[in-house]
């Protein structure tokens, strides 16, 4: 969780970041590829300046452990808050706060994020204007 939201916040999400798993679940169901949610990442960062007064605090983890698994061996969740200001390159400055929920899934001994839903970068499709 701490190395997802630390790179998120510098702006560090890459192809090397070996918490991220194949394909991905975005709040309104769909399932991206982790290339798709790369370039997602990288347009997002293209029109952010800085991030600012940064912080985040997790507030509960849990997982489960599967006694006889298959391919996913667990999967688990962490939950918490965040807070960060984004100044566009226009110079426009949004702050940014509330809750973010980070799911994973655990296969071949890894934790991989699958799932998430983060202020600031997941809008609710009734947060988009048309």
């Amino acid at each position: 969780t701490g190395n997802f939201l630390n790179d998120y916040l510098n702006m560090q999400i890459n192809e090397e970041k070996s918490y991220l798993a194949n394909e991905f679940i975005e709040p309104d169901g769909k399932i991206v590829s982790k290339q798709e949610l790369l370039k997602r990442f990288e347009d997002t960062f293209e029109i952010f300046s800085e991030l600012n007064n940064t912080s985040f605090v997790v507030e509960k983890i849990d997982f489960e452990l599967k006694t006889d698994p298959t391919e996913i061996e667990g999967m688990g969740y962490s939950e918490g808050g965040i807070k960060y200001d984004i100044t566009l390159k226009d110079g426009r400055l949004f702050p940014i706060d509330g809750p973010f929920k980070i799911y994973y899934s655990r296969t071949f001994g890894f934790w991989e994020i699958y799932f998430f839903y983060l202020p600031g970068f997941n809008r609710h499709p009734s947060e988009k204007k048309t």
